[in-house]
C-alpha cells in the first residue's frame, strides 16, 4: 500500500511509498492570516524541487521510463482519490516533485543570501522569484505531489456542478468548455491528457492553441471529436440547458473580454439546436487516438489505450474514478521499478 502523507501545514496531498496506511490529516486545517491592513490567507507547503514537466526533460528523449511513469500515475491517482473522497476538492492544477534528499535543500539554503533579491514589486509588496534549479539529481527517489491549490474547487455539495473556467487550455475537459457543469471527474480527464506528454512528449489536443498560444475552443472540440467520436446527445442537451446560466461576477477571458457565462468565455455555442457541431471543417479527419501512441506496441499499447479511454470519456460520470483507475491492470508494475 501507499500511505497518504499530506503535509501538516498545507494541502498538498501526497502518497509516499511506505508499507503503512497512515490516516490522512484533514486539509486546509493549518493556515495563517497575515496581520496587516490587507490581511490574507497564507498556505505553507513543503518545499518542492521542480515541476513534473521539468523533471521530464532530464530523461532520454524527454519521456519518462515506462515503469517510473506507471508508478507516478498510480501515486497521482491515489492523491486524487484522497482529494476527491476525503476532502471534496477538485484539484485542476499543477504537479510538483519532491526533493530526493533533504541535503539538497539544505545545501541550497546555505548558499543562498539571507535577503533574496526582489523580482518585482506589487502594491509596494516584494514578489520573490521562485527557484527550480537545484543542480543535478542525486537520485531518482522523487515523489510527485499535487500542488498549487489556488484554483482548486471545494465541492461541499455533490449535487452542484460548476461552470467557472478551470484547467490549462490543452488539458481542459469538454464539459468545462461547453459549460455543462463539472465535478471531480474533470481531474480525471486532466490526468488522462497529461499522460500523453509524459509518455510521448507531445500535447494530445494540440489544436487547442495556435502557434501564438491563443486558445481555440472550437478547434479543441473538433480534435476531441476526431479522437473520441461525436459527443453523446446527453452532453449536448446539458450544454443547451446551461447555455444561458450566468455567473455572479464577470470574468475576463484570454482575449481580455468580460464574460458572465461559459458560453461567452469560450465563444460558444458550438452545437446548433439539432446537436450538429458548428465547426465540422475543423475536424482533422486524418487523426485517430491509436496513432498518437508510437512508443508502445502490441498488448502494452492495447492495455494503455483501454486505460486511457476510461479517463477520456465525453460524459463525466462515465469516466473511471481515481479509486477505480488505480487498480487498472496497465498500472501493474510486476515488480519492475
Amino acid at each position: 500500500m501507499l500511505a497518504m502523507n499530506p503535509i501538516s501545514n498545507g494541502t498538498s496531498a501526497t502518497p509516499t511509498p511506505t508499507m503503512s496506511a497512515t490516516p490522512p490529516q484533514e486539509p486546509w486545517s493549518n493556515h495563517s492570516k497575515k496581520k496587516a491592513p490587507t490581511g490574507h490567507v497564507c498556505l505553507a507547503y513543503e518545499p518542492m524541487r521542480e515541476p513534473l514537466g521539468l523533471l521530464q526533460k532530464r530523461f532520454r528523449n524527454q519521456t519518462f521510463p515506462l515503469p517510473l511513469l506507471k508508478a507516478y500515475i498510480k501515486i497521482l491517482l491515489m492523491g486524487l482519490d484522497y482529494l476527491h473522497s476525503e476532502c471534496n476538492i477538485i484539484h485542476t492544477d499543477n504537479i510538483l516533485v519532491s526533493f530526493e534528499n533533504p541535503s539538497v535543500i539544505h545545501d541550497f539554503a546555505q548558499n543562498t543570501p539571507t535577503r533574496p533579491i526582489s523580482y518585482k514589486s506589487l502594491d509596494n509588496h516584494p514578489i520573490y522569484r521562485s527557484h527550480d534549479d537545484f543542480g543535478p539529481l542525486q537520485s531518482y527517489r522523487l515523489v510527485p505531489m499535487l500542488s498549487d491549490f489556488g484554483s482548486a474547487v471545494h465541492q461541499k455539495d455533490p449535487s452542484i456542478r460548476y461552470t467557472i473556467p478551470i484547467q490549462p487550455d490543452c488539458y481542459r475537459a469538454p464539459e468545462v468548455i461547453l459549460g455543462a457543469g463539472y465535478t471531480f471527474s474533470a481531474d480525471i480527464w486532466n490526468l488522462g491528457v497529461m499522460i500523453w506528454e509524459l509518455l510521448e512528449n507531445r500535447i494530445l489536443f494540440s489544436h487547442a492553441r495556435d502557434s501564438n498560444l491563443k486558445n481555440h475552443p472550437n478547434a479543441h472540440l473538433a480534435q476531441m471529436i476526431a479522437f473520441l467520436g461525436p459527443p453523446p446527445e446527453d452532453l449536448i442537451i446539458r450544454e443547451r440547458e446551461t447555455r444561458h446560466q450566468t455567473w455572479r461576477i464577470s470574468l475576463r477571458n484570454s482575449e481580455g473580454k468580460l464574460a458572465k457565462s461559459a458560453m461567452e468565455w469560450f465563444g460558444g455555442p458550438f452545437f446548433d439546436d439539432q446537436g450538429n457541431f458548428l465547426y465540422e471543417d475543423l475536424i482533422p479527419r486524418d487523426q485517430n487516438l491509436e496513432d498518437t501512441i508510437t512508443c508502445l506496441e502490441g498488448e502494452e499499447k492495447s492495455m494503455f489505450l483501454a486505460f486511457a479511454r476510461k479517463m477520456l470519456k465525453w460524459i463525466p460520470e462515465e469516466r473511471g474514478t481515481a479509486k477505480e483507475l488505480v487498480e487498472d491492470p496497465w498500472l501493474d508494475l510486476g515488480g519492475k521499478l
